[in-house]
């Protein structure tokens, strides 16, 4: 999570122990503690997913509301981020169905940049909700892909195929084509992912 992106990963593990440790005490200021590290990139991933901040933030909200009722359920061997993301990722889906949004996703605030967010937020809202939420757990979140894999529900070969099938079809469709002189949309979209591979070869 951001608050303990500065700690090395054992130190990073210990801390989020601790704070799973308090949360089932029933400790507030973990609970606080725990929203603050996580709140940000869990709105922008329920955003990609949904298309919309009010939609997003309730579903954040509920999200939380199942986690602390299910914390003491919570495997330690599963990074709270990821933990989390997946939670998310199941109401959004409940939320918005399977199928594509049919409109461009409203960017969250971390996503506003010079260029490229139209072709971001067309590109995301013209995916099925199984690819969507495959890119912005892998590339939106920054989740390494056994991670993206925890987070929905499925094995990591599982969690590889989707990704790889989903980059195969972007590179094959409109996305993939660029008008002249212009960069791909699939290779913008990229861009505001902050990954080189988005539009390249899978990852070995």
């Amino acid at each position: 999570m951001t608050g303990l992106v500065a700690l090395s990963s054992a130190a990073r593990r210990d801390a989020e122990l601790d704070l799973v440790h308090r949360c089932r005490l029933g400790s507030e200021a973990a609970s606080a503690e725990l929203i603050e590290a996580s709140s940000r990139p869990l709105f922008a991933l329920a955003v990609r997913l949904v298309g919309s901040p009010s939609v997003a933030e309730a579903i954040v909200r509920d999200a939380y509301v199942e986690g602390f009722r299910l914390i003491e359920r919570h495997a330690e061997h599963l990074p709270l981020a990821t933990w989390l993301a997946g939670l998310v990722v199941r109401r959004a889906r409940r939320r918005v169905g399977s199928g594509p949004l049919g409109r461009p996703p409203v960017d969250a605030p971390a996503d506003r940049g010079p260029g490229g967010d139209s072709d971001l937020a067309a590109c995301l809202a013209a995916l099925p909700f199984e690819q969507r939420a495959v890119l912005a757990l892998r590339f939106g979140m920054g989740l390494g892909a056994d991670e993206t894999a925890l987070a929905l529900g499925v094995d990591r070969v599982e969690g590889r195929r989707r990704l790889t099938d989903v980059l195969d079809e972007l590179r094959e469709s409109e996305w993939g084509t660029p008008e002249a002189g212009a960069r791909a949309p699939a290779s913008a979209t990229a861009g505001r992912f902050g990954s080189r591979r988005f539009a390249g070869r899978e990852e070995a």
